[in-house]
């Protein structure tokens, strides 16, 4: 949290790994790291109870320099749609940005979300929090 650029230097499997842990610090329930290939676009699967009621998301992790364009957010709505396990939510979340098209696309469908440099930083800031109150 102290220095989350350190995040763009990581490995692509650290980095997911690096998210599946702040997940958890979400209070994400379920939470499996998919296997290095093979994932049909799924990095990490969680699951969120609201109510009661479990809702499965789907994360797909990007530690991109460039911004992350529409081609993507589509493929990610592919898998979530049409993978082997549904999803009721596809997350991508990259160390980088969104094109004005991406988050165009991010706003009108409903079953996509992004979180991008910016958000990942507050998620390592609860996560950090959450430690300290572990730890205390």
């Amino acid at each position: 949290a102290a220095n989350p650029e350190l995040m763009r230097g990581l490995d692509p499997r650290d980095f997911e790994k690096l998210i599946a842990d702040l997940l958890h610090s979400l209070e994400f329930e379920n939470i499996i790291l998919t296997p290095r290939s093979g994932d049909g676009g799924r990095d990490v699967l969680a699951t969120k109870f609201i109510s009661g009621i479990p809702l499965l998301f789907s994360f797909e992790c990007k530690r991109y320099a460039a911004k992350i364009g529409l081609d993507l957010m589509r493929g990610l709505l592919g898998s979530v749609a049409h993978g082997r396990t549904k999803a009721n939510m596809g997350v991508l979340v990259t160390t980088s940005s969104f094109t004005r098209g991406a988050r165009d696309f991010i706003v009108s469908e409903p079953l996509i979300d992004g979180k991008d440099f910016n958000d990942l930083v507050s998620w390592l800031n609860t996560y950090t929090k959450c430690s300290r109150d572990n730890a205390g």
